[in-house]
């Protein structure tokens, strides 16, 4: 049958007796409505739809979002602005290689998201994509728990755990090696796993979906974000124990003597350790007693390690060096590090920069002698941020010592030492005593 021109886009009746509406989409291509209609006047009434979409500029152009996911990964890793670290390039890239773009598959269900275009890609997708992401998540959690073992010789752990008096670090006495022959060789038991194990990583794929698919609404690609499960993208801040300065003593003490001033470093200075291990001598300044923090290191995937531009935006700045870091610092100068202005302070034998494998197989050595498995080098921040609160330190304040953009960031880092707590007991119990007329509480015994 003929085609009937209309004001806009045409309608022609198909052979079947169904109607085809069809219009010229602003790139000037011809298009067919994506599906046809029982009645001319329902394709008429579509058509008008559509013309009132367009003259209020909220039309969506529906092959706008043909684009694959996969593709789609590229496009956003290298045109967003706000991207602005090869190193957080990269690392978004790695992640969505290993969870958002492969077929996953887990208790006989599977999703591909990676090949399908991002217009087709639905809340219901997503909603399978998610629960399976987190089960492969937290089984590759478990299993890297799970192969950790404890780092030195099993008699120190027996003794440490049985009241002998045994050094973190260096040769155990013939007396503890045959107590613990006597007591059959024991070994420590394997770690426990922990209950949250894989939540965080699994949060941070979901963070970067959301990411994707809220940058391609941006762009007009599609016309909403399918990414909408609460609550997905939350890490859990677990209440860990803080690092005591007699526990960082122990770990230092533990470092190979090239590394020790490094954990102090960052005990002193709450930076981060891509950060502390980029230091040169020519960042520190003696005379004014600052240090400058511009650079921070990074691994990729396969070659070298690169300095890159730290962490936080506008990081580049310079930190105030407390007087017994600069006596580390010097004799760690003096020691290790070559007179020239561009010398890795923390590097190498060979002066080349410390990859971060083996800066974490020294410091599992030395968190496990002072018998606190749990820490991360990330929570070295928090023993400076624990002391400036001690100390009367605003969250205004935090954000400034550690670098941060938002008061609930720094926050995080936030934890309370014995001696806080005893100082708030002693507040609150000396402003009883005082509403009360009976005297100060704390330190009384009773009569008997």
């Amino acid at each position: 049958m003929a085609r009937r021109r209309r004001d806009f886009g045409m309608i022609r009746q198909l052979p079947s007796g169904r109607f085809q509406a069809s219009y010229q989409a602003p790139d000037g291509t011809r298009r067919n409505a994506p599906k046809t209609f029982r009645t001319k006047t329902e394709a008429g009434s579509w058509l008008a739809d559509l013309r009132t979409q367009l003259d209020k500029k909220t039309w969506h152009d529906p092959k706008a979002g043909d684009i694959t996911l996969a593709e789609w990964v590229e496009v956003y890793s290298t045109t967003n602005r706000k991207i602005k670290k090869e190193s957080t390039r990269e690392l978004l890239q790695r992640d969505a290689a290993a969870w958002i773009v492969p077929r996953l598959e887990s208790d006989g269900d599977a999703v591909e998201l990676g090949s399908l275009p991002i217009g087709t890609i639905t809340e219901d997708l997503v909603d399978r994509w998610y629960p399976i992401m987190r089960r492969l998540t937290r089984a590759a959690a478990v299993k890297k728990a799970s192969a950790s073992k404890y780092k030195g010789h099993p008699a120190r752990w027996w003794a440490q755990n049985h009241g002998y008096d045994a050094k973190p670090t260096g040769r155990l006495s013939p007396a503890i090696i045959t107590a613990w022959e006597h007591a059959g060789s024991p070994t420590p038991p394997p770690r426990p796993v922990p209950e949250h194990a894989g939540h965080d990583y699994a949060a941070r794929q979901y963070r970067l979906l959301h990411a994707l698919m809220e940058y391609a609404v941006k762009k007009k690609k599609i016309v909403a974000n399918p990414v909408n499960i609460e609550g997905a993208g939350e890490d859990i801040n677990l209440d860990r124990t803080p690092v005591e300065i007699h526990e960082a003593r122990i770990m230092a003490a533990a470092f190979p003597r090239r590394y020790r001033a490094a954990l102090w470093f960052a005990v002193f200075t709450a930076l981060r350790a891509g950060q502390v291990f980029a230091l040169r001598r020519r960042d520190i300044d003696f005379e004014r007693g600052i240090i400058a923090v511009g650079r921070a290191q990074w691994e990729p995937r396969r070659g070298p390690v690169r300095i890159d531009s730290p962490k936080t935006e506008d990081t580049s700045r310079w930190t105030p060096m407390h007087p017994q870091l600069a006596l580390f610092l010097k004799a760690h100068l003096d020691e290790f590090v070559p007179d020239a202005p561009d010398a890795i302070v923390f590097a190498t034998s060979t002066g080349k920069p410390l990859r971060a494998s083996n800066r974490s197989r020294m410091f599992n050595r030395a968190r496990e002698a002072a018998g606190r498995p749990d820490v991360r080098w990330h929570d070295l921040r928090s023993v400076a941020l624990m002391k400036a609160f001690d100390n009367g330190a605003t969250p205004k304040d935090a954000m400034a010592i550690l670098d941060h953009k938002t008061p609930e960031a720094s926050l995080r880092y936030q934890r309370t030492s014995e001696q806080r707590k005893k100082k708030v007991l002693v507040a609150v119990g000396d402003a009883f005593a005082e509403e009360t007329n009976v005297g100060p509480l704390v330190g009384q015994q009773d009569a008997a």
